[in-house]
């Protein structure tokens, strides 16, 4: 495979993330990556992660909808992120039941947010002993060796 991004060995050796990271954003800048069967994986479940971390399970459903949620629960549950999947299948329980719909607004968002909570699932999510980032760095490591190159 032909490097997609490439950092220097200043860069790795100052954040050993720094290969996850120029993936990352070579997959930000580049939807049609991101589709692609051999990075599609890493990306559904590092948004996932990105989602609920930043706005809570309700952020990830509203962004994202629900069309991917079946392919993150196959790789959450083969990477071994089982209390993750399980968080994910119960939050989408939910969402069969009462979609999250799309607002167009802040103010419309925080009404939603009042409606439909993921409060104890948010809360749970955050204090799992296993963060989901380092799973997908430890489990793709092969993938962003290929991915990005190194450079002197």
């Amino acid at each position: 495979m032909n490097p997609i991004a490439s950092i220097t060995q200043a860069e790795l050796d100052a954040d050993s993330s720094a290969r996850t990271w120029a993936f990352i954003f070579y997959l930000a800048d580049h939807p049609e990556a991101q589709a692609s069967s051999e990075y599609r994986p890493f990306w559904l479940t590092y948004i996932y992660d990105a989602e609920v971390k930043n706005g809570g399970h309700l952020q990830y459903f509203h962004n994202k909808g629900v069309s991917s949620v079946q392919e993150t629960l196959d790789v959450l549950r083969s990477i071994g992120a089982s209390d993750h999947e399980k968080l994910l299948e119960a939050c989408w329980s939910k969402v069969k039941e009462a979609p999250v719909e799309r607002v167009s607004s802040l103010q419309e968002y925080s009404e939603l947010a009042l409606e439909q909570s993921f409060n104890a699932e948010d809360s749970a999510y955050y204090k799992l002993p296993q963060d989901l980032f380092d799973l997908l760095e430890v489990h793709f490591e092969a993938l962003f060796k290929d991915a990005v190159s190194v450079s002197a």
